[in-house]
């Protein structure tokens, strides 16, 4: 047995030689007999097909309405990133966690709506923005549960979206409130 292993050992560049032979011997023998086969089946439920492409909407099947899973949204997800009293500026990053272009087309925070310009989200990207709430009465009335709501339209169908968070305001000594953080998010459609 030694033996064997001293040879294997003296033979090690012929032994990878033949394994890679071996592989690519197996991967063309796997190609030539798969090559005419179809891998579609007839009266087959399932829709295939090619990289990144999905229905956008509900599919027909045999006459049952199927609703497409991989539908293309965007979902933004609002962080808190910041607050300054002094200045008012709050800091908020938007995250564009879905499958399609969204843009945002309203801000609203404790019922009021903020001034802001447009912004657009790819898919998988994120921004800062910086809102100036100086005025706004989340700062200087406490308020039962605020919300912060964020609009936002699919880029591709215009379809309208909504992501609701509840704000956290802090106590001050002075009687007026911080912004504090973004909580419970939920995505309305």
């Amino acid at each position: 047995m030694s033996q064997f292993i001293d040879l294997l050992n003296q033979n090690q560049g012929v032994l990878t030689t033949v394994a890679i032979g071996l592989s690519i011997i197996g991967g063309l023998i796997t190609w030539l007999f798969k090559k005419n086969k179809s891998t579609s089946y007839k009266n087959s439920p399932f829709i295939q097909a090619g990289h990144r492409i999905s229905a956008g909407g509900d599919i027909i099947v045999g006459g049952q309405k199927n609703q497409s899973v991989d539908a293309k949204k965007p979902e933004i997800i609002i962080k808190f990133d910041g607050f300054t009293y002094t200045t008012g500026i709050l800091n908020l990053i938007f995250e564009n966690s879905g499958n399609s272009t969204g843009i945002i087309n309203s801000v609203i925070i404790a019922g009021e709506k903020i001034d802001y310009k447009e912004i657009i989200l790819k898919p998988d990207s994120k921004l800062v923005r910086e809102f100036n709430i100086t005025d706004e009465k989340v700062l200087t009335q406490k308020i039962n549960e605020p919300e912060i709501k964020i609009g936002y339209k699919n880029f591709a169908t215009q379809k309208q979206y909504y992501t609701i968070g509840t704000i956290v305001q802090q106590s001050r000594a002075d009687g007026n409130f911080n912004f504090e953080s973004i909580k419970n998010l939920k995505f309305i459609q």
